[in-house]
């Protein structure tokens, strides 16, 4: 039984999960605040990728307080405090907000970000995003997830299983006759 749980064990490490490739803090007290970066990122990981946001700041009602954030110059969010589908908490009243929201990037999009194995990473406050004390320290947070390919088994594999568990099978009927 112990090998039988073993070998379950071994083939559900199979699967991929979510490796963080690149986060970041960064608090700002400027208006129209902006930031940039690179970051290395393994060839691999080259499938499910996620961004997930936490931006506070006065990402209010008009068209010049929002936020940018770009890979290699390409825009992957537009958000202010009027973007459906996130989560806002209002801090103090109009001026200062919390944002937060998941972008799921397409498997090709993804891929193409990585080919030469480093994110130019940027975001840019809107002009009108000004710093406010009220409600706390400003900031945009994120971080960068992605996955790597699953691993696929050959036709055969499932053959060698079968023949892996009759042996095991063989060799726990032969211990359990010694036994006796």
């Amino acid at each position: 039984m112990k090998y039988v749980l073993a070998l379950l064990v071994s083939l559900a490490s199979l699967s991929a999960n979510a490796a963080l490739i690149t986060s970041n803090t960064t608090f700002f007290t400027t208006t129209g605040a902006s930031f940039s970066t690179s970051a290395s990122v393994a060839t691999n990981l080259n499938t499910n990728a996620f961004i997930n946001y936490v931006i506070k700041g006065d990402y209010s009602q008009s068209a010049t307080e929002n936020f940018r954030f770009f890979i290699d110059g390409i825009l992957i969010a537009d958000w202010s405090a009027q973007t459906p589908g996130l989560s806002v908490t209002d801090n103090s009243g109009t001026i200062d907000h919390t944002i937060v929201g998941t972008i799921n990037l397409s498997d090709a999009l993804w891929s193409s970000f990585i080919t030469d194995g480093i994110l130019n990473i940027s975001w840019q406050n809107g002009s009108g995003v000004n710093y406010s004390p009220d409600g706390g320290e400003d900031f945009v947070s994120y971080e960068i997830f992605a996955s790597a390919s699953s691993v696929t088994m050959p036709a055969s594999a499932p053959n060698a299983i079968y023949l892996l568990l009759c042996s095991m099978g063989l060799l726990a009927v032969r211990g359990f006759k010694k036994r006796s």
